[in-house]
């Protein structure tokens, strides 16, 4: 609780923008993980991916979507968002460009962007 999107570092909130045509399954990969691995309600992962989902060029079909949000959702072991070293991921879908992390993964930078704010 307390957890918002500014807090999210900048290749999350890049994903979030959507307008991807290549990668969509894989930038669902990461935000599926991302935000389950954050604890965010069912309800809110549901939305937010359905939003993201709809602002791509074109979207995922929504069979696809509903499936893998089905399935990690189910999930009682966390999976946990690809490190940003694996370059399949954040550098091939160019949410790297201008930015260095400051951590191995998305989840280590939410957590320390949290308890400066908190």
């Amino acid at each position: 609780s307390g957890l918002t999107e500014e807090m999210f570092p900048m290749p999350i909130k890049k994903l979030l923008q959507g307008n991807f045509e290549d990668g969509r399954k894989r930038g669902l990969f990461i935000l599926l993980t991302f935000l389950k691995s954050l604890n965010f309600s069912n309800e809110y992962i549901i939305d937010r991916v359905t939003k993201w989902n709809n602002l791509n060029k074109p979207p995922l079909k929504e069979n696809y979507v509903k499936g893998q949000l089905n399935w990690h959702l189910r999930q009682t072991r966390k999976i946990l968002p690809p490190n940003y070293s694996n370059e399949s991921f954040y550098r091939d879908l160019k949410l790297l460009d201008d930015y260095t992390p400051s951590a191995k993964n998305p989840i280590a930078e939410v957590a320390r962007a949290f308890k400066r704010n908190n």
